[in-house]
């Protein structure tokens, strides 16, 4: 019986099959209706007039990673060099198949994009790490500005090396006086 050939027709296959199976498409629009609705609104959530359109729920972010929405593109033109830049840091496109809740039906793009910004995701403490050197930053323009405020930048300069103040033309510094100026006629 093994080395029995099975002849098969002469032709092609039959188009349809013989075998029964369930029905794939529903024949009622009403009942159509229904389930586009049940679509449209689980993407559309709360119809709220003032409705974030960039809120997504935070227990979807994995432990140990921070989302942010970057800028992607201006225009409808894609802005390379910026998304160049946050790739150089870290920062990841958060993958749209993995959570399908954030983006339309039938979406075929890997990237989350709303309003020409992109879903990306970095490690938690690559963020952290970036926003305290930020913040350092940003404090050490505020204490030079203060210091120059007040005078104490500079003041190293202002004398010689055998700590005389330096002068140009007789005069020691620079001097502040708030006087009106005589306007010729």
């Amino acid at each position: 019986m093994e080395d029995e050939i099975v002849k098969r027709p002469v032709g092609r296959p039959p188009m349809h099959r013989t075998t029964d199976r369930p029905e794939m498409h529903v024949e009622d629009p009403r009942e159509l209706a229904k389930i586009r609705e049940a679509q449209i609104l689980g993407t559309l959530g709360d119809l709220d007039e003032h409705q974030d359109e960039f809120w997504f729920d935070p227990a979807l972010i994995p432990d140990g990673w921070s989302w942010e929405w970057k800028r992607y593109q201006v225009l409808n033109e894609i802005q390379h060099s910026h998304i160049n830049a946050l790739l150089r840091t870290g920062w990841t496109f958060v993958p749209a198949s993995k959570y399908p809740q954030l983006v339309p039906q039938g979406n075929t793009d890997e990237k989350i994009i709303r309003r020409g910004n992109a879903l990306m995701e970095r490690p938690a403490s690559i963020t952290k790490m970036m926003a305290d050197r930020d913040k350092r930053l940003a404090q050490l323009q505020v204490d030079t500005k203060a210091a120059q405020l007040e005078g104490r930048v500079g003041s190293e300069y202002a004398t010689s090396n055998k700590g005389d103040p330096i002068r140009a033309r007789g005069v020691a510094g620079a001097k502040k006086t708030y006087a009106p100026i005589p306007v010729p006629e």
